[in-house]
């Protein structure tokens, strides 16, 4: 069964430091999530997942100290159902650990509930810079028919174990080239992932068109 995706529900161990972010690139993100919130595949509705809102958008930092080529740029926990986010709606992972289940993240709002999942695709492969976590019933339904590859429906989101299946699962060649991966135990959940924020954002309309057509 699917775990519904709460993702008001922080389940990592935080280290924030509240404070103001300088200037973070938040322009192409913010354009693609405009898109993709006009696809209801980002939002908040009060019949949708018990009213918490959905799907979150990242970019790894470049360029950065060597130590911390893994820093990215992550929109903010429950900025969902806002129509526009600002740089105050963004949080900075500075540091994670996904085995250990550890944040520590600076900026106004707390990172979101997916910044795990985020941090391990970055980590395990170095040339990706964007990442697109969404909701879409539609291309989740239809996920094995359309041949996007899946993660098992006994992983919870925002865990260790989700983590370490996803960095397993993201290093195949054939997963790779969809640049898209299904998240079966979290209900209606997709990740998207490319060297650019187009590279990341076209395989979820792709995928939405051919969903329609099934």
């Amino acid at each position: 069964m699917s775990e519904q995706p709460t993702e008001g529900v922080i389940k990592y161990q935080l280290s924030h430091q509240k404070k103001a972010l300088s200037n973070p690139p938040i322009q192409l993100l913010n354009s693609w999530r405009l898109l993709l919130k006009n696809l209801d595949m980002v939002g908040q509705h009060p019949n949708r997942y018990q009213g918490y809102g959905f799907g979150n958008l990242s970019q790894r930092l470049t360029p950065l100290p060597a130590t911390h080529n893994n820093c990215f740029l992550i929109t903010g926990t429950q900025t969902g159902g806002l129509a526009q986010l600002s740089a105050a709606d963004y949080a900075m992972i500075i540091e994670a650990n996904p085995t250990q289940n550890q944040l520590t993240a600076e900026g106004l709002c707390a990172p979101s509930s997916e910044a795990l999942s985020h941090a391990i695709i970055y980590q395990t492969l170095p040339q990706i810079n964007f990442i697109f976590h969404i909701h879409c019933p539609i291309i989740w339904q239809y996920s094995q028919q359309l041949t996007i590859p899946c993660l098992p429906t006994n992983l919870a989101y925002g865990t260790p174990a989700m983590a370490q299946a996803i960095a397993s699962l993201v290093q195949e060649k054939q997963v790779q080239s969809h640049g898209i991966i299904s998240m079966l135990g979290h209900e209606d959940g997709l990740i998207s992932f490319g060297k650019t924020a187009d590279e990341a954002g076209w395989p979820l309309i792709h995928y939405w068109v051919l969903a329609h057509t099934v």
